[in-house]
């Protein structure tokens, strides 16, 4: 088969496997650490690293640097290994626990070679996968597989003999770091090569994993923490790629009105080593969007306060107020000052579930009850209608249609406040209430989804275990652990979305959507989905 025949090949095979839909480029964003990168390679325009965390490329044109979701659709729980491109022929070769994989660059559909196939029991044989004008190579160690770049097939040549100067190779982990001389590279941003294999970046000791040299003859380093650096050969300056979350399992996220999003993880991501007693840890992140560039906030100010603490987030201006669960944390964003406000402070409880705007107050829902705090003095106000919640659990907060809904142990209730009452809709207990655009109420337990329309209950949805809902523009997107449900309250379809789809982590922490894009905080990043573009002219 000749080599366009066989692209041809892969092109119209790929269009017999989708996912719930044909997804293009844009339709899914991930924000995520590599964590430890395995192996570089390069394109013309791209570097291409293969990490723990999936497959990432930084576009030297545009400093852009992104997670490839293709990988993930395609090889789902694989962890990744070893990418190589061949130039020659504009492949991309890609190991993984599972299998070696290869494609054309245009194709979205990949070969897969079982390693029996090529006379292998374990993708450990291979270390490193090289290209020349005629082949490709699997570096075995002590010997090297030759392999047809078209069919994928072991060349058995006895006489073919491996001219290794001209192979181009990937780097992988098993670099000879001999070849390269990493000390002769100085920064002016803190980060100081110690070695070949240790690079100090303001404190923290990052174990070199891969070096890869392109075509210009600058390095590439990839390094055990996910932290990526660039030298100039010329300048014989390096840097870091500075678009790169340091956290990876995110528990809660939120997006503010300029732009920002604003995360808290489940890591404890060591920020200076060089403090003895209690180490400075990452409190929460702020992506600004239209810059791409990360700020990491630490718990200098508040140590007893951890990132897994934080159940929400609300900005007003320059104030960033953050629920956790020791109290309720206020940031002013500017000067960087904090302070908090706990049970010793006039809190009901150090248990914040749910924090919200309305009407110039901050509501906060405790597990002993409502606190208001002003936002004009941030100090804490006494409404007497709210002491009929003390010493109960308050769930969540929804605003819907002007209606504050309030959802507690004690029921279902409707803060109304140009009257200054409160009014039970339902003794019944449930997690989340939202008002479809019938006005008919939504209403969430830990397993169970209703709509109510007057006195009638209707079972919308059961899962195993629902661990958040949102609600936009009459749909329903529902976090289950593993996987997320888009329910359309318009005619009661549902789609299920997987990490096959775009989905980054097996874990779904917390989900939030608008009218154009949802997103879900995982326990390897955010993934971000344009999900109006599939799902706006379904009746």
């Amino acid at each position: 088969m000749q080599p366009f025949s066989y692209m041809l090949f892969f092109i119209l095979v790929s269009i017999l496997f989708p996912n719930n839909f044909k997804y293009e480029e844009g339709d899914w964003f991930t924000l995520s650490n590599p964590e430890s990168i395995n192996s570089i390679t390069s394109t013309n325009d791209e570097i291409i690293f293969c990490s723990d965390n999936g497959i990432f490329k930084y576009n030297m044109l545009t400093s852009s640097f992104n997670y490839q979701e293709e990988y993930l659709r395609e090889f789902e729980y694989s962890k990744s290994l070893i990418v190589h491109y061949d130039d020659y022929r504009d492949y991309l070769w890609y190991l993984n626990e599972n299998s070696l994989n290869y494609k054309p660059r245009i194709s979205s559909f990949w070969r897969k070679i079982d390693f029996y196939e090529i006379n292998l029991s374990t993708y450990r044989n291979i270390i490193n996968i090289g290209s020349d004008y005629n082949y490709i190579y699997l570096d075995l160690g002590n010997t090297y597989k030759v392999l047809n770049p078209i069919t994928g097939k072991v060349i058995e040549d006895q006489d073919l003999v491996v001219n290794i100067d001209s192979i181009n190779w990937s780097s992988s982990i098993n670099n000879d770091y001999n070849n390269f001389d990493l000390t002769k590279y100085y920064s002016f941003e803190g980060y100081n090569v110690i070695s070949n294999n240790l690079i100090n970046d303001n404190g923290v000791n990052l174990n070199v994993t891969a070096i890869f040299k392109d075509k210009y003859h600058d390095l590439w380093i990839g390094t055990d923490k996910g932290e990526i650096f660039y030298c100039d050969s010329k300048m014989n300056n390096i840097k870091k790629i500075k678009s790169i979350p340091l956290i990876t399992d995110i528990n809660m996220s939120y997006y503010d009105e300029y732009g920002n999003w604003w995360f808290s993880s489940n890591d404890n991501v060591i920020v200076n080593e060089k403090i003895s007693i209690g180490d400075e840890l990452i409190f929460f992140s702020r992506w600004i969007e239209d810059k791409n560039e990360w700020i990491n906030y630490t718990n200098r100010s508040f140590r007893h306060i951890f990132s897994r603490d934080v159940t929400s987030f609300q900005r007003l201006d320059n104030w960033l107020y953050i629920g956790t669960t020791k109290g309720l944390l206020i940031y002013e964003i500017n000067t960087k000052k904090s302070f908090l406000i706990d049970s010793e402070k006039g809190l009901l409880s150090n248990q914040v579930n749910d924090i919200i705007y309305f009407n110039n107050n901050i509501y906060i829902a405790t597990n002993k009850g409502v606190n208001i705090l002003s936002t004009f003095g941030n100090v804490l106000l006494s409404i007497d209608i709210f002491n009929y919640f003390n010493d109960s659990n308050v769930f969540d907060f929804n605003i819907s249609e002007d209606q504050f809904i309030i959802s507690s142990e004690l029921g279902l209730f409707e803060y109304i406040y140009d009257s200054n009452k409160i009014e039970l809709i339902t003794e019944k207990k449930y997690l989340k209430a939202f008002i479809n655009n019938n006005k008919d109420f939504i209403l969430s337990k830990r397993n169970k989804i209703f709509k109510v329309t007057d006195n009638n209950r209707e079972l919308l949805i059961s899962l195993d275990k629902i661990k958040d809902v949102c609600f936009c523009n009459n749909y329903l997107w529902i976090n289950s652990i593993n996987k997320s449900i888009l329910f359309n309250l318009n005619n009661n379809q549902s789609f299920s979305y997987y990490q096959s789809d775009g989905i980054i982590g097996n874990v779904i922490n917390h989900i939030g959507c608008d009218d154009y894009w949802v997103w879900f905080s995982t326990n390897k990043g955010i993934s971000m989905y344009n999900w109006s573009k599939y799902h706006n002219n379904e009746k």
